[in-house]
């Protein structure tokens, strides 16, 4: 792929038009435009800039399927990464376990850190989306692939990012998660993985405020892109910590339209609607939710020590609208 940067300044500003095209059928596969105030002190910080480059590398990563060229040789381990990223954002269980074939495959073309990362993030989701009833193998995965990632990695922002995220979200290790995530905004302070994971770092560690600036930070960058509803759904998280409901909603409510396989998004987005006496949404949603995780039950979010629904836990929701959940 070839990527094609145009700019002029036109009076204060600065107008960028960036496209990415296939170099052997010369076919334009993305284009984005952007304008950055000459006179902003961060330039390549400022406006639209870091959100253009995240999304180029977005659209080369998920072209790399297409490509001729991306079928055979190392380069199929590119083409096979894509698709994985794919099939788990699905969270679909049998979809998680071909995003992670995929992702073994393509280890055995080429070994990397970010693969191990990848793999780490898919035993998340299994963990989260509670599609695997042995989580105390994810846990023990988890741990393995993070270190592998890490022994490799050569301080890679990616995947600092995604392990440090794995060690929060499943371990429950804020310190690790805020050390890791730190470092990966310091080495690449535009890229929303890291805002990401520095998000969830602070939140665990009390830091609502800074959190939700990173969860939005990361969703700003991330916009316009297929896995945004992600960086929405963290950014909804920090909200309820906030006790900031009706942004929490607003935030669950974009990721839910965008994924709406996301079961973590409806659990939470299903309280909120009952916070918001929006019971006829609420029910709607528990059927769905029902339809996805059919042993969802009130008792078990609420008594079952390793349930992956911390934040809710404690929010109170849960005791507050109980019974209301039980008359839907």
């Amino acid at each position: 792929m070839a990527l094609h940067i145009e700019g002029a300044e036109i009076q204060d500003r600065v107008h960028v038009l960036v496209s990415l095209s296939s170099i052997a059928s010369g076919q334009i596969i993305w284009n984005q435009r952007a304008a950055v105030p000459v006179a902003e002190a961060d330039f390549i910080g400022a406006g639209d800039l870091p959100p253009l480059v995240f999304q180029a590398a977005d659209a080369a990563l998920s072209h790399f399927p297409r490509l001729e060229e991306c079928q055979h040789g190392p380069r199929r381990a590119n083409a096979l990464i894509s698709s994985a990223l794919t099939e788990m954002f699905s969270y679909d269980g049998d979809r998680l376990q071909a995003a992670d074939r995929m992702l073994v495959e393509a280890g055995e073309i080429a070994s990397s850190a970010r693969i191990y990362a990848w793999r780490c993030l898919v035993r998340q989701i299994m963990y989260v989306e509670r599609t695997d009833a042995d989580q105390p193998n994810l846990m023990a995965e988890v741990d393995e692939f993070s270190r592998k990632a890490l022994e490799l990695s050569k301080a890679n922002p990616l995947v600092l990012s995604l392990v440090g995220l794995a060690r929060v979200m499943v371990e429950q290790n804020a310190d690790a998660g805020s050390i890791l995530a730190r470092d990966a905004v310091a080495l690449s302070p535009y890229n929303a993985h890291a805002y990401l994971a520095h998000a969830v770092a602070l939140s665990r560690a009390g830091d609502n405020t800074g959190a939700l600036e990173s969860a939005r930070r990361g969703a700003e960058i991330a916009a316009r892109t297929a896995h945004v509803h992600w960086w929405e759904a963290v950014s909804g998280l920090v909200a309820i910590r906030c006790e900031n409901y009706a942004a929490a909603m607003a935030h669950y409510e974009a990721a839910h339209y965008r994924a709406p396989g996301f079961r973590a998004a409806m659990r939470h987005l299903l309280f909120l609607y009952l916070w918001a006496g929006e019971h006829e949404k609420a029910a709607r949603l528990k059927q769905s939710l029902l339809r996805a995780e059919p042993d969802f039950t009130l008792d078990r979010i609420l008594h079952e020590p390793g349930y992956p629904a911390v934040t809710l836990r404690k929010s109170g929701l849960l005791m507050r609208y109980g019974p209301a959940f039980a008359d839907l």
